[in-house]
């Protein structure tokens, strides 16, 4: 599987994907896991795709925003996130995404 450069898991009421099935795919440029009952996900296995520039996790059950997918989203400026429809809990665990929508660092010195 390391030539594979689209996945589409999308409409398989998927309540989730066991550890170590994504592997190492470095050809990866688009996961699509829309669609499914996923509670979570394996995203230290997707962020680790070092190719990765269209990630599609829409209507699932996710309710927390990974911090992971921010370094994603900066080192491919054209990256693309998707996560409407998702029931995500608004909490102190979103402030990375904040900042990084605002276009501010967190820095040491933040509270």
């Amino acid at each position: 599987m390391s030539t594979l450069e689209e996945l589409d898991l999308s409409h398989n009421e998927l309540t989730h994907l066991q550890k170590g099935l994504m592997g190492p795919l470095p050809n990866l440029t688009k996961l699509d896991l829309s669609n499914n009952l996923m509670l979570d996900i394996p995203v230290s296995e997707i962020v680790a795709s070092p190719r990765l520039q269209h990630l599609d996790v829409r209507w699932n059950r996710l309710i927390r925003f990974y911090d992971e997918f921010v370094p994603l989203l900066e080192k491919n400026g054209t990256a693309a996130l998707l996560m409407e429809g998702n029931p995500i809990v608004c909490d102190c665990r979103l402030r990375p995404l904040q900042f990084w929508l605002g276009g501010l660092e967190l820095g040491e010195d933040d509270p």
